[in-house]
């Protein structure tokens, strides 16, 4: 009988240390996977910030040249008006 439960216990050790392994693994391999993305995603956003505000700049350029070809547009139709 104690040998038995002596038995019992060690099986269910070697079952609770094959579990545990595999948890650990997994752990470990989802924990790299996370950093991973969490890193790739950290640059990409960097990135698109920088694209925001290079954009947001060349907007800011072409609302200016817009502005100096419809003056220049009343200009001209004046000019025109006039002659």
């Amino acid at each position: 009988m104690l040998n038995d439960m002596k038995s019992q216990l060690e099986t269910e050790a070697d079952d609770d240390q094959e579990v545990y392994d595999k948890i650990m693994c997994w752990c470990k391999d989802n924990r790299e996977e996370k950093s991973a993305a969490i890193t790739l995603g950290e640059k990409k956003q960097g990135l698109l910030e920088a694209s925001i505000t290079e954009d947001a700049a060349k907007m800011q350029q072409l609302f200016q040249q817009v502005k100096e070809f419809r003056e220049q547009n009343r200009a001209n139709q004046k000019a025109l008006n006039e002659a």
